[in-house]
């Protein structure tokens, strides 16, 4: 990730790996920021107009079984935004990093989840919250579109609320927050993410993702064709010597409610089990819990 010209996406699911319904105001839940670097100044290619793009509005492309299904819509939005985006390359383009956006909040009795791509009624799965009607709603989500200061450093990002009635610039306690930050100094180093994410008594169970999808076809656990860094989707996927990934998270602990552990879960790849930290920390005291690993020889 030392290009300077970046390439990241952002997406948001509810419990069933749908949109179910677009939050007001803030359209179809695929956003890009996608520019290169040219005489120190960035040529974006997505616009904030691109972005905003929600059920009912036309883009090059999308079809019309599309334009009024959010769910489908959505699909067809990242399609979209991956061709403003698209970097040519050999053996395949590629397209951006994604920052996946997931809520826990089940409807049990809406029945709104498929199953392969294909509605079924209500089922009765495991323990899963939900405080009532909307609890599977989409968030409000507001971009920082990358920019460049006098210094040379470019930073850009994504933040935002599953509390619709909140305005987070009053401040995040008592409701649920996410944040994603990249910054880089131009000729200097690689991209650094900076991921937050705050739950609240709502919304208890949240996920944010940084993933590298496949730039065609299925990825994990989507029934739709997805657009990403990934051009060879492989088992046994080719190693990178010069990668070199670095984490750290950070867990603070508000209430005890129903927690008798924390767990960490770092993971650079399915195929190779020495890049995994998977930690279980009892909690005997309030606080802030740290994981952090370092992985050499990753593929990316």
């Amino acid at each position: 990730m030392r290009r300077d010209g970046l390439r990241v996406a952002f997406e948001a699911w509810n419990f069933c790996n749908e949109v179910g319904k677009e939050a007001p105001g803030m359209g179809s839940p695929r956003f890009a920021d996608c520019f290169d670097l040219s005489n120190d100044s960035l040529n974006h290619k997505v616009t904030e107009a691109d972005n905003k793009l929600g059920v009912g509005k036309a883009f090059p492309s999308l079809s019309l079984k599309s334009l009024n299904n959010s769910n489908l819509y959505a699909v067809e939005k990242e399609l979209y935004l991956g061709s403003l985006c698209e970097v040519s390359n050999t053996p395949k383009p590629w397209h951006f990093w994604m920052v996946m956006l997931k809520i826990g909040n089940y409807d049990r009795k809406s029945g709104l989840c498929p199953e392969n791509g294909k509605m079924v009624p209500p089922f009765k799965p495991r323990r899963f919250p939900c405080y009532g009607e909307g609890c599977m709603n989409q968030s409000l989500l507001y971009h920082q579109q990358t920019s460049i200061s006098g210094n040379g450093t470019m930073r850009g990002g994504f933040n935002g609320t599953y509390e619709l009635g909140s305005d987070i610039s009053d401040g995040i306690n008592g409701i649920s927050y996410f944040e994603v930050i990249w910054e880089k100094k131009v000729g200097v180093g690689s991209w650094v993410f900076g991921h937050k994410l705050n739950t609240s008594k709502l919304y208890p169970w949240l996920m944010l993702y940084l993933r590298d999808d496949a730039t065609k076809g299925f990825s994990g656990g989507y029934h739709y064709d997805t657009r990403g860094m990934l051009k060879i989707a492989s088992a046994l996927l080719l190693p990178s010597p010069s990668a070199r990934v670095y984490y750290s998270v950070s867990i603070e602990l508000r209430s005890r409610e129903s927690l008798s552990f924390v767990r960490c879960f770092l993971r650079s790849s399915e195929t190779r089990p020495q890049a995994t930290i998977d930690l279980f920390q009892p909690i005997k005291e309030w606080g802030i819990f740290w994981c952090s690993a370092s992985f050499k020889d990753i593929s990316v």
